[in-house]
């Protein structure tokens, strides 16, 4: 009732949009960030 579920296809489509604007603003630190990035953990589905 008005909860948004996520799907790996959403999920997926943010990491897409947030590597393409990291792409255009900083493509010269590209490999730092991913050096310094924090882990991320996957969502837990609990049936």
């Amino acid at each position: 009732q008005g909860h948004v579920i996520g799907t790996w296809a959403d999920v997926l489509n943010r990491a897409n949009i947030g590597i393409e604007v990291m792409h255009e603003r900083n493509a010269h630190n590209f490999p730092l960030d991913l050096a310094s990035a924090q882990p991320v953990s996957a969502p837990v589905i609990n049936g």
